[in-house]
């Protein structure tokens, strides 16, 4: 506790009341990180289902072409659909997600400052690893969607292309480039946000 200047005081009730104030402070800056987080786990659980899905298409391109012609269509509307909920993704954690990162960040060097000076303060070591845990959750989202979006083309390729007529090879050819694009979740539109970024912050 610091003493603030005015409102000093050394009454036992007032510094009682300071602990009881910081302890409710601590309390709702930890439920809005953790409402944050889930929100935004929510919103990557259904970019990641997207992903599924459109994976799961990629592997039925065998069977469906045959059946129903125009399936190659319906694969780029899912892959476009996916491409606007990824990009809506990023402009809804844009700001969340640099601020973490800045956070996790500051808090690790107050951290490891503190650290210095009082190693055997067991209060140090916890804020290193809240600190630490302030990006990892959003960092982890990003790296599952970078993986599944990295396996989107190796799916798509993988399927009897070569037995397609001109045109479907056609078609093939643009859903396969947009495949290849490397999609993900970025801070500030800026920052690729996955584990390897967590660690630099680290």
């Amino acid at each position: 506790m610091y003493d603030l200047p005015f409102i000093a005081s050394d009454e036992l009730l007032w510094k009682n009341f300071l602990y009881l104030l910081q302890i409710f402070l601590y309390f709702i800056l930890a439920i809005t990180v953790i409402s944050l987080d889930v929100g935004i786990i929510f919103l990557g659980v259904q970019v990641i289902a997207e992903l599924n899905i459109l994976s799961n298409y990629m592997k039925l391109l065998n069977e469906k072409i045959k059946t129903d012609p125009k399936f190659l269509r319906k694969i780029i509307k899912r892959h476009c659909s996916l491409i606007e909920n990824l990009n809506l993704l990023n402009d809804i954690i844009s700001e969340t997600s640099i601020l973490k990162l800045i956070l996790t960040c500051t808090t690790i060097l107050f951290g490891i400052t503190f650290l210095i000076t009082y190693t055997r303060g067991i209060a140090n070591y916890i804020i290193i690893v809240c600190g630490g845990g302030l990006g990892l959750t959003i960092c982890i989202l990003g790296e599952f969607i970078r993986i599944k979006t990295d396996k989107l083309s190796d799916t798509f390729y993988l399927t009897n292309w070569y037995e397609l007529n001109l045109k479907d090879q056609k078609t093939f050819l643009i859903i396969l480039g947009m495949a290849q694009r490397e999609y993900g979740l970025r801070a500030a539109g800026m920052y690729d946000i996955n584990l390897y970024t967590f660690l630099q912050v680290r």
